[in-house]
């Protein structure tokens, strides 16, 4: 009776046992898929790589098709070349696109703007809101953009974490040297036609730099590429149609005095566009007296302005040339060929490179425009 017993027990024993393994084994699959499903494969961006993913990838799909890319795996971090004031060139790492971007001087607001990264700028700060394009100045207001730079403690009270400008930018009087803003986890960016690179000249493939560089740092290269494309083609197309014109005696000039003008030569970014479209720039000097631009006697010229609240307008910057009797002499004034030229088409013009193309291949060779 007792072995009965005994056995009984044995075998009672044996399958709680294997109820208990069961359950066991059942708790512990259902805790492995639970933890498989919280730790779902992702990418460096944090984007999960499963089926729920996908469907959310379909959703958003409009959106994707016209925002900046996400940051992606393989294309953080990008290292990019730029410059500290005192000009020596450094090495940035982007270990992901930046959010909150302060954007100073035209050039800065409109690459980003043509690259269809203006969601991006928070805050904007330049001279004169007139010099923007339609879309730049609406973007100004939306900000409530100002003339003068934000100071360091409202740069760092809007969490900023990008800043764009040109050399002046970081000067002294304004923002100051980058390391300051690099320690703070601030990243910047010297467009390196605005003086970054003197006493060297300008060149165009510098602006295209520029606007490759933003291609990288916010993962829109196609965009950077293709604005670049296009006004390699404006180019060549101008240049075709008035190989068999003969080139045009132009100056590009900035009245600083009465009897003081600044010039935007062959080695500016100016001069360098107006030379490709046919332009035959008479010197290469920096400033000339008024005498100096009698003997030179140009056919045309064009005459650099600021904006409406400035002392040089679009309509002053023509007058103060024909309205001066010592210059009556001088063929452009003769035949009334003097034309206002914004600043954003002379000098570090990024993104408006194309429009001062057209701007200044339509003045020199009208009919070939008609």
């Amino acid at each position: 009776m007792e072995n009965k017993i005994l056995k009984g027990l044995s075998v009672y024993e044996n399958i709680v046992n294997k109820k208990y393994l069961s359950l066991l084994s059942a708790l512990f699959l259902v805790l492995l898929l639970s933890a498989c499903s919280a730790q779902k494969p992702t990418d460096e961006s944090g984007t999960a790589a499963d089926s729920t993913a996908a469907t959310s990838q379909a959703v958003s799909s409009e959106t994707q098709s016209s925002e900046v890319s996400e940051n992606t795996s393989d294309h953080y971090p990008v290292t990019i070349q730029t410059y500290r004031h005192s000009k020596e060139p450094i090495e940035l790492v982007f270990e992901k696109m930046p959010e909150r971007v302060y954007a100073v001087n035209p050039s800065s607001v409109e690459n980003m703007i043509a690259l269809g990264l203006e969601d991006k700028i928070v805050k904007v700060s330049l001279g004169s809101r007139d010099r923007l394009t339609d879309a730049g100045k609406a973007l100004y207001d939306k900000l409530g953009g100002q003339k003068e730079t934000l100071s360091k403690e409202e740069i760092l009270n809007n969490n900023i974490d990008f800043i764009i400008g040109w050399y002046s930018t970081f000067d002294d009087k304004s923002l100051g040297e980058v390391d300051y803003w690099h320690e703070k986890g601030i990243k910047t960016y010297i467009a390196l036609n605005s003086s970054i690179k003197k006493p060297a000249p300008n060149t165009l493939e510098d602006e295209y730099e520029d606007i490759r560089n933003l291609g990288k740092i916010f993962n829109v290269e196609d965009r950077a590429e293709a604005l670049i494309a296009e006004m390699d083609k404006k180019i060549a197309s101008v240049q075709e149609k008035v190989k068999e014109k003969g080139k045009t005696r132009v100056i590009i000039l900035e009245v600083e005095k009465e009897n003081q003008l600044r010039l935007y030569g062959p080695e500016t970014i100016g001069g360098i566009i107006a030379e490709k479209v046919g332009a035959d720039l008479l010197t290469n000097e920096q400033t000339i007296t008024a005498e100096e631009l009698i003997n030179l006697n140009p056919d045309v010229i064009f005459s650099v302005y600021f904006g409406p609240d400035t002392d040089l307008t679009q309509e002053s910057c023509v007058q103060k040339l024909m309205d001066n009797p010592a210059l009556k002499s001088i063929s452009a004034i003769q035949n009334h060929k003097v034309y206002p030229i914004t600043l954003s088409y002379t000098y570090a013009t990024g993104a408006r490179t194309l429009e001062a193309i057209n701007y200044i291949s339509d003045i020199l060779y009208p009919e070939l425009t008609q």
